[in-house]
């Protein structure tokens, strides 16, 4: 059995995984460990940024920089390599 970290999880899967413990029941305890997992996951991949960070993110959205030379080259290459494929 794989073993979970249940910190970063709902509070209610957690406590119910906690109190899975009889033969009966392991199959509930198997489901709630891939939940428990999934969670993890889902939250790994979470980006975390500052008030900062976010503000530059979405300036450069809303106002690209103009493409450079190799960002034309490559745009190239791979329109290219897309039509040879």
């Amino acid at each position: 059995m794989a073993q979970v970290a249940i910190d970063n999880i709902s509070p209610d899967i957690a406590q119910l995984y906690l109190t899975m413990n009889t033969a009966g029941q392991q199959r509930i305890k198997e489901i709630l460990e891939a939940l428990i997992l999934q969670q993890a996951e889902e939250q790994e991949r979470k980006i975390h940024l500052t008030s900062e960070d976010m503000q530059y993110f979405f300036q450069a959205l809303e106002n690209p920089p103009k493409a450079n030379v190799a960002l034309k080259e490559a745009a190239k290459w791979h329109k290219h390599w897309i039509k040879n494929a």
